[in-house]
């Protein structure tokens, strides 16, 4: 992961291999962010997607092993127990040019990730809502 820092916050550019979720959560830590939006874009493999089913209040999760194009990153990092956690929805496009949408849960570059984070001042906390299974946001 190469980080090169902005007025605005940071631009990351994972190499092949590099996790989507750890490598947000590495730079949170080791940067101690609190609370920060993100956009990306790229090309990942091993890629796992959910749909929250409300119902049964858990993630349906879905995987993709082969490469796919990561044609939108969407996000934010905050925190869970004190700890960063990125909150991020992608969509991956296959080589039919077909699109799968959904909460992602891990994805590796297969060959690169460019993510533009907008980091805020403070800090914003998530916690577990046992009503929909979900980490919420706490004003």
């Amino acid at each position: 992961m190469k980080v090169k820092r902005t007025e605005t916050g940071f631009i990351l550019v994972l190499d092949i291999g590099d996790e989507v979720i750890a490598s947000l959560k590495k730079l949170a830590a080791t940067e101690r962010i609190g609370v920060a939006s993100l956009t990306g874009i790229g090309a990942v493999r091993d890629s796992v997607l959910g749909y929250i089913d409300l119902e049964q209040k858990q993630y349906l999760r879905r995987s993709w092993p082969d490469s796919m194009e990561l044609v939108s990153l969407a996000g934010n990092l905050a925190l869970l127990d004190g700890e960063p956690f990125a909150h991020c929805h992608a969509v991956l496009g296959d080589r039919e040019m077909r699109v799968f949408g959904g909460h992602l849960f891990q994805a590796t570059a297969s060959l690169t990730v460019e993510i533009f984070l907008r980091v805020y001042e403070g800090r914003i906390n998530r916690r577990f809502d046992a009503d929909s299974g979900a980490n919420l946001i706490v004003l």
